[in-house]
């Protein structure tokens, strides 16, 4: 099962560098592929020095850029990584073992890591994202941190190459209706050193990954299981001003509950979904009232941006790593 390991880059020397390193200290033989979007510094050059190929695709969606490497691949597993990613100890062995102990999976792997020296919107949503990292089949996988069997990939086509993002949610929906299974395997530890560090990067993040979700969701046929992260999107952006209007319209004037009162009821009714689902989660854990804070604005943060992904009409491009 020699692996061929994929990776898009847009304009990360250093990144690519430390994650092919990465790649090659666990000594497995691997075939290199980096895709590169068109960069204009010196990244197909350091490519060069560690990859067994370097194909130039600019312009290209990232499904799109994944693909042109299939199409050279060589291995019969497809590694899929992203160049601002750093693969853990062990992390190409552990992606090897899980297929020989799932022969029906077609795609595994795991939730990212932040890495150890980030800031608070990293590591307080580093949480959220592990949340589902456990042991077992799963719905969908990151497509930064995903080993791919041949067969299973090209019997769907592979990605779509007309989503911006959410090309690993369609993916992943596809594999499984062909008949595979797709295992989450938390061995597979990966540092995603593109996190977003401050509250702006996380937004722009967001509404980037954003863009394309809700195509995907109707490819597929809606599935239930995906409605509630689609429908949080559409709370935040209309569920106060809701409440409110509903609360002005419903309450009687004779009542004459003052403004203030229906505003705070309004808030705080708009609020709980977000810090119920904070507390969850941060209990996994250790937890702290700040923690839950952080994670209920991080919520808020996230939601206020896949709104505005799916209310603008324009497509964001590749975001560079």
């Amino acid at each position: 099962m020699m692996p061929t390991v994929i990776i898009p880059v847009l304009n990360n020397p250093h990144g690519l560098v430390r994650c092919i390193s990465a790649i090659l200290q666990e000594g497995i033989p691997v075939e290199l592929i980096v895709v590169d979007n068109g960069s204009t510094d010196e990244t197909r050059e350091v490519a060069r020095r560690y990859t067994h190929a370097v194909l130039c695709y600019p312009g290209l969606t990232i499904g799109a850029m994944r693909n042109q490497g299939a199409k050279l691949a060589k291995g019969q597993i497809f590694v899929f990584i992203d160049s601002d990613q750093e693969p853990g100890l062990g992390w190409l062995a552990s992606g090897l073992l899980a297929f020989l102990e799932n022969e029906s999976a077609g795609l595994i792997g795991s939730r990212y890591h932040a890495p150890p020296n980030s800031r608070w919107v990293a590591r307080i949503w580093d949480r959220q994202r592990r949340w589902s990292n456990a042991a077992g089949e799963i719905g969908w996988l990151e497509s930064g941190n995903l080993f791919a069997r041949r067969d299973a990939f090209e019997s769907v086509g592979g990605f779509r190459t007309d989503l911006v993002a959410s090309e690993d949610v369609d993916l992943s929906f596809r594999i499984r209706k062909a008949g595979y299974r797709i295992i989450c395997d938390p061995r597979i530890v990966n540092y995603h050193h593109g996190d977003p560090q401050t509250l702006i990067e996380f937004f722009r993040k967001e509404r980037w990954r954003g863009s394309s979700g809700w195509r995907a969701w109707a490819a597929h046929g809606f599935p239930i299981s995906e409605l509630p992260s689609l429908f949080w999107p559409i709370w935040v952006g209309i569920g106060l001003p809701t409440l409110l209007g509903f609360g002005f319209l419903a309450i009687p004037p004779q009542w004459e509950v003052p403004i203030w009162m229906t505003l705070l009821t309004g808030l705080m009714i708009w609020t709980i979904p977000g810090l119920i689902r904070a507390a969850l989660v941060t209990m996994k854990d250790s937890w702290s009232i700040a923690d839950i804070l952080k994670l209920t604005l991080l919520y808020f943060v996230f939601g206020l941006a896949r709104f505005v992904a799916i209310t603008n009409r324009e497509t964001p491009g590749m975001i560079s790593g």
